[in-house]
C-alpha cells in the first residue's frame, strides 16, 4: 500500500510538471513576460517535493520463481529480499519518468539525465555560450524544410576555434527538443522550427530554467 509521504510526493512531482509545461507552452506562443515568476514557483514546487522523496519500495512488489520441470505451478517469492529487489526496480522505473532535467548553473545549462545502467542520475553541463553557437549551427546547416543530422552541424567551433565537444552540442539539442523547438525525425535526423528557435525564446527559455548554485 502506497504511504501517505508516496501520494504526497507524486502530487508534487505532477504539478512541478505541469508548470513546467505551462512555461514550453507559453515560450512556443511568444508570451515571455510571466515565464520566470512560473518557472520560480515550479522551482519552489521542486524542493517541496525534495522533501518527499518516494519510499522506493513497494509492498505489493512481489517477483515469482519459475516452475520447476514436473509443471508445478509458479510460487510467489515472498522472501524479504525479493521484495526489496522488486520494489527496488519499480522505485528505479519510477524515478526514470522524471528525467531528463534542464537547470543552470551560473552560466553552464545543466541536463540531469538518468542512467539505465547504473540506476541512478547523472549530469553533462555546457556553457552558455554553446547554446548559441548550436543555435546558429543548427538555423545555418539545416534545410528549408528544417531537417537536419547532427553530423552535419558539427564540429560546431567557438570564437577561439575550438571544438565543442560533441556530448555538450547534444545536450543543447536535447534542450531544444525538451522545449518543443526541435523535434526528432526517424533514427538520427532532427527537425527545427526556425519561427521558435529565435533569440527572444532562447533567452526566455535561460531564464526559466531552475537556477541552483555551483556545488
Amino acid at each position: 500500500m502506497r504511504s501517505c509521504l508516496d501520494k504526497a510526493h507524486e502530487i508534487l512531482e505532477n504539478a512541478a510538471r505541469a508548470l513546467r509545461d505551462l512555461i514550453k507552452e507559453e515560450l512556443i506562443d511568444g508570451r515571455f513576460s510571466e515565464v520566470a515568476r512560473v518557472a520560480q514557483l515550479a522551482d519552489s514546487v521542486r524542493r517541496l517535493s525534495a522533501l518527499a522523496p518516494p519510499r522506493g519500495i513497494e509492498d505489493t512488489s512481489i517477483s515469482e520463481t519459475n516452475g520447476s520441470a514436473n509443471g508445478n505451478r509458479l510460487e510467489p517469492d515472498l522472501s524479504i529480499a525479493s521484495v526489496r529487489r522488486a520494489g527496488t526496480r519499480s522505485g528505479r522505473t519510477k524515478a526514470a519518468m522524471h528525467y531528463p532535467r534542464f537547470e543552470r548553473e551560473a552560466s553552464r545549462l545543466v541536463k540531469i539525465g538518468w542512467s539505465k545502467r547504473d540506476g541512478r542520475p547523472y549530469e553533462h553541463k555546457a556553457p552558455r555560450e554553446v547554446i548559441n553557437l548550436v543555435e546558429r549551427a543548427v538555423l545555418r546547416e539545416a534545410k528549408d524544410n528544417g531537417d537536419f543530422v547532427i553530423d552535419e552541424i558539427m564540429p560546431v567551433k567557438g570564437a577561439d576555434a575550438l571544438e565543442v565537444p560533441s556530448y555538450q552540442v547534444y545536450l543543447v539539442i536535447a534542450w531544444l527538443r525538451d522545449l518543443g523547438f526541435v523535434e526528432r525525425r526517424g533514427k538520427v535526423g532532427y527537425r527545427v522550427n526556425r519561427q521558435l528557435l529565435t533569440k527572444p525564446r532562447v533567452e526566455a527559455a535561460w531564464a526559466s530554467l531552475t537556477s541552483r548554485r555551483r556545488g
